[in-house]
């Protein structure tokens, strides 16, 4: 093949990757709005090209077979029904998990990936390690997004503009609620707190304690 040929596949190639990734960006973030008003997601290998568009819909043609080449496709897995029994064998839950998120390629909730690292094979130990999972979730902020409450994405779907609005939105959150006042204690009323004075007694007044000062 001659080198113009090859260096200007190379550019299409590379215009398409950049392309598909912008795209997957977009529906990212549709998907979060859907997700937050339990709307049905968007997938972008479902979604139909514009009609007049000039160029065709992007396609790879792999060498393993029309399932795999469809996956490299859409970039997406449709449910975790379509799990190998041993896609994730030997892995830990955490590492399952991401790598299940990354297959999807957007944000899903958390039943559905513990039920897709079963399904898979996972090295899941004990009766509490969906708990164990989801704090590992939690904690792995540079490489999991919570976007909404139990649905777990990963930050390379994202831009980094996305992330750093994201995170300075966590962060406001949370320097607010370290400023709420906290409540006053009950003032001490001015009775309570002034002491009382003994009542005083009139000038060479006789008390039954001095008799020597009693009048006669």
């Amino acid at each position: 093949m001659p080198d113009d040929i090859s260096k200007k596949l190379e550019e299409l190639r590379r215009q398409a990757i950049l392309k598909l990734s912008e795209a997957q960006a977009i529906v990212g973030q549709m998907n979060i709005v859907e997700t937050l008003f339990d709307l049905p997601l968007t997938v972008l290998g479902e979604m139909e090209p514009v009609a007049g568009a000039p160029v065709p819909p992007l396609t790879f043609v792999g060498t393993q077979g029309s399932q795999e080449s469809g996956r490299m496709a859409t970039g997406k897995r449709k449910s975790s029904g379509a799990i190998r029994p041993d896609e994730f064998f030997g892995d830990e839950p955490m590492e399952a998990a991401k790598k299940y998120i990354r297959s999807v390629g957007y944000a899903v909730s958390f039943d559905e990936i513990t039920d897709a690292v079963q399904r898979g094979g996972a090295a899941t130990k004990g009766a509490d390690w969906r708990d164990k999972l989801e704090i590992s979730l939690k904690r792995s902020p540079y490489q999991v997004i919570t976007v909404a409450d139990k649905t777990y994405g990963l930050s390379e779907f994202y831009t980094e503009e996305q992330l750093k609005r994201f995170r300075n939105n966590r962060r406001g959150d949370a320097d607010r609620s370290k400023k709420k006042p906290k409540p006053k204690g009950r003032p001490k009323s001015k009775a309570a707190s002034t002491p009382k004075k003994a009542p005083a007694t009139a000038k060479g007044a006789a008390t039954a304690s001095d008799p020597e000062k009693r009048t006669t």
